[in-house]
């Protein structure tokens, strides 16, 4: 973690350049993201893709302090809602967030210590990103959690587009 103090500077150099304000970055014009979404001059910043393209979300842990993120995602349900906002600009991609849901425990030559270690790390991830997934629905984010016994087979289900989508 790089620091509250430095997520905090991060997010209002965001916020400057979104709302196209002066910013610490002297050297180029920086205007809104309104406007750039108007003039169809998106991609300057890495967070226009928030608002123009179709974004996978997968092996991050989202966690709330990355306030930053959350702030941009919540910026973008909020003009879904209100496109007047965005001067009639409808902002129609997809996010998506895939997390494991751990169905199982693999009990191979393992001891009972590590089973049940085992199982609380993937009951309290699990936890976690049920968490954070609720508050990305509110967000309008598609929420897709993946049937799998391991982190390796969340991935290669994911990979290979081997899974049920379940809300």
């Amino acid at each position: 973690m790089i620091g509250y103090k430095h997520y905090s500077d991060y997010l209002e150099l965001i916020q400057n350049e979104f709302k196209g304000r002066p910013s610490k970055n002297k050297n180029k014009e920086n205007i809104g993201l309104k406007k750039r979404l108007h003039n169809n001059t998106t991609g300057i910043y890495w967070y226009d893709l928030f608002f123009t393209h179709n974004l996978d979300i997968i092996g991050f842990g989202l966690d709330f302090s990355e306030n930053h993120l959350w702030w941009l995602l919540n910026q973008r349900a909020e003009h879904m809602r209100s496109p007047e906002k965005m001067e009639k600009l409808m902002i129609n991609n997809q996010i998506s967030f895939f997390f494991p849901r751990f169905d199982t425990i693999t009990i191979s030559n393992r001891k009972e210590s590590e089973i049940i270690s085992s199982f609380f790390n993937k009951w309290e991830t699990y936890q976690q990103a049920k968490a954070i997934a609720g508050v990305l629905d509110a967000f309008k984010v598609y929420i897709v959690p993946i049937k799998c016994d391991s982190y390796e087979m969340f991935y290669d289900n994911f990979i290979s587009g081997d899974f049920r989508q379940e809300k």
